[in-house]
């Protein structure tokens, strides 16, 4: 009677022998864990060692394989088939690119020898500093509109520009090819390697627009497939900051991506098989191009997601970077292989960091869940960024509470009040970063703050007026751009649209209940 949920109880069933298991392991669990704290005298000096650095380019190859985590998502990403990876910002696309481009090794050994005979070159993003930018682009897109050229010419010759600059293409040298692609080969070597300059967009408008170049042009890519089939190996162009260096206006954007598409229809039309690509892309703007044959990239894209596993992994990776931390869970719940660990395992060497429930009872929420919980958006889209920067801020706070007369708590390192100023914390960091990704809504975020979060569909009409509909003409695409960015959907029950917990914290709204 005491584990039902309603009364009268009618029979008995295996769930209820489940509850009592549950409650059993838990109540041992606890026991345990403050058996554990009693015995440790380490508990500040822990506490100051504990790091949660968030993944970045910077990082020593070492520091980088430990902090890595493969998500189930990682072997369909080393599918050479896969030539999309779409996902929000903040959730790796960026961090797969540096880890390919800035430190190949440690990519090997996480790929498990598949990328072995693999090549991999920016085909544009950060990891080359000699690249045209967002001023570049837009002056580009002036003169192929001047000149009758288009974007998938002018992303042709920029791969096989990369190519050559790497020297993993090189122009024949017998009489007849020769002199097929010498006017080809001397713009190229006119185009300078270490900075960007203005003749370079110059070169690139040419290549795109005169039409012997344009015809060329496709037949030196199937001379790059041949050479690269006879040296047994593939080249991996790697594409990011596509959202950041092609603007939205004049439909830039638009054009300069559909472009890109089209080359890898060319490629593959082609049989180019040893020219593969891999194109980081914002899930918005993938959903908001239009173009022909689209559907020739399903089944072939990827959407990054993060599993509350994928999370509990991550989050145990981060805290064994502590020494003294490792040696306190080795000798009191070790985990051998964190990427084959159960969430129960995980579980239990996660519940020394932060516990078991956010509150005494068996009613009360499940720590490792209220955070991934907290730290999704209302797309179903969670931020690996945000775990860092929730578990740092805590980790901030919790030392807050050292000499003074507050008592610790006696089963875990980060008490419940540091773990909610931690996702203060990771809520602004994630409303800075919405902020950047969608500059022109930034009168209507500004407008969000004391707005309940849980709002009448009139209210938020009255908002969107105000605030954005310059911008967004129609009030039914407003809220689709709020679903599809994750910051809040339309609740099926009563009609309101519901803010994610994600957002409701920086954004200062109103939220009912607790935290």
């Amino acid at each position: 009677i005491a584990l039902a949920d309603s009364y009268p109880v009618i029979g008995f069933s295996e769930n209820y022998y489940n509850k009592i298991a549950n409650l059993i392991d838990e109540e041992t669990q606890e026991i345990r864990l403050k058996s554990i704290f009693r015995e440790t005298e380490q508990r500040w000096p822990i506490i100051e060692s504990l790091k949660f650095p968030p993944l970045n380019a910077a990082a020593k190859p070492q520091e980088l394989e430990n902090l890595f985590q493969k998500t189930a998502d990682f072997n369909k990403f080393l599918d050479p088939t896969t030539c999309l990876i779409r996902g929000r910002k903040g959730t790796g696309k960026t961090a797969l690119y540096d880890l390919l481009l800035k430190h190949t090794e440690t990519a090997n050994k996480l790929a498990n020898g598949r990328l072995d005979n693999v090549l991999l070159l920016s085909g544009h993003g950060a990891f080359k500093p000699s690249r045209p930018t967002r001023n570049d682009f837009e002056f580009i897109q002036q003169k192929l509109i001047e000149n009758n050229g288009n974007w998938e010419a002018f992303w042709r010759a920029y791969l096989l520009l990369n190519g050559y600059q790497k020297e993993y293409f090189t122009f024949p040298n017998n009489r007849n090819q020769k002199e097929k692609f010498l006017e080809l080969q001397e713009i190229f070597s006119k185009i300078s390697h270490n900075n960007w300059i203005s003749d370079n967009n110059k070169y690139l408008i040419q290549l795109a627009t005169d039409e012997n170049l344009r015809q060329i042009i496709p037949d030196a890519l199937v001379l790059f497939n041949e050479k690269n089939k006879e040296k047994n190996q593939t080249i991996w162009f790697l594409y990011d900051d596509l959202d950041e260096d092609f603007p939205e206006k004049k439909e830039i954007r638009k054009e300069a991506l559909t472009g890109l598409f089209q080359l890898i229809q060319f490629c593959d039309a082609r049989s180019l098989k040893t020219i593969c690509f891999k194109v980081l892309l914002r899930e918005d703007i993938w959903k908001r191009l239009n173009f022909d044959n689209k559907s020739h990239f399903n089944g072939r894209d990827l959407v990054l997601q993060w599993t509350r596993v994928d999370f509990l992994r991550l989050a145990l990776r981060q805290v064994i970077q502590s020494k003294k931390f490792k040696d306190l869970l080795d000798r009191t719940s070790p985990v051998e292989d964190i990427d084959q660990a159960s969430e129960e395992n995980l579980n239990k060497a996660l519940d020394l960091l932060w516990g078991s429930r956010r509150r005494k009872g068996d009613k009360a929420k499940y720590v490792s869940r209220w955070i991934y919980e907290r730290l999704t958006d209302s797309s179903g889209t969670t931020f690996p960024r945000s775990l860092s920067v929730l578990l740092q801020r805590a980790k901030e706070k919790e030392l807050t509470y050292k000499n003074t007369q507050i008592q610790p708590p006696t089963d875990r390192f980060l008490r419940s009040k540091s773990l909610e100023i931690g996702l203060e914390e990771a809520s602004n960091e994630r409303c800075n970063a919405i902020k950047q990704e969608y500059p022109d809504l930034c009168n209507f975020f500004d407008a969000l703050e004391g707005i309940n979060a849980l709002l009448e569909k009139d209210e938020l009409e009255k908002l969107w007026k105000e605030t954005a509909s310059e911008i967004i003409e129609k009030f039914d695409d407003f809220t689709n751009l709020l679903a599809t960015i994750g910051l809040a959907k339309q609740r099926d029950k009563d009609q309101r649209y519901g803010f994610a917990d994600l957002y409701v914290y920086g954004f200062k709204m109103s939220r009912k209940g607790t935290k």
